[in-house]
């Protein structure tokens, strides 16, 4: 099942519209994320800015840029809250952003894929590899965030 929605979502991410691709991030987005469950110093967290978002456990970091917003992820006739983006669009898309997921404003959740390798399907086999490398280091797939702090504005 989960093979089949990601293997869906990256068919959709090459055709749906893209209202706001190249847009900056809305600043009800802008912020540090963490677990529900954590509190706001949580060494683990995802962070949104302005046109990038990064992932952070510690001191391990990593940044991704060409944020698309595809408006009709959830199909064309969607009257609901939540919002989609895919980080690095035209390249390795590695994971989806869900915010006001399951309809619930202010939370945002993670899509990594770490599905199951798939006989005969090198291709996905890499991405599913991939996937599960980069939730080892910052297990976030799935878990439910809340927004900390949001950014500081500059003087």
């Amino acid at each position: 099942m989960r093979r089949t929605r990601i293997g869906l979502a990256l068919l959709l991410g090459s055709c749906v519209s893209l209202t706001g691709a190249g847009e900056p991030t809305r600043e009800e987005f802008r912020g540090d994320w963490v677990p529900a469950a954590a509190k706001c110093d949580s060494s683990l967290r995802f962070r949104v800015g302005a046109d990038t978002f990064e992932l952070q456990n510690g001191t391990d970091r990593q940044s991704y840029g060409d944020v698309a917003w595809p408006s009709e992820y959830f199909g064309p006739d969607y009257q609901g809250i939540a919002v989609v983006a895919i980080p690095e669009f035209e390249s390795s898309q590695p994971f989806t952003v869900f915010f006001n997921d399951g309809e619930k404003k202010g939370t945002a959740k993670l899509q990594i894929l770490v599905g199951e390798e798939s006989p005969n399907n090198e291709a996905y086999n890499a991405l599913v590899r991939t996937g599960k490398k980069l939730n080892a280091r910052f297990p976030l797939d799935g878990v439910v965030l809340k927004r900390c702090a949001p950014p500081q504005k500059k003087p």
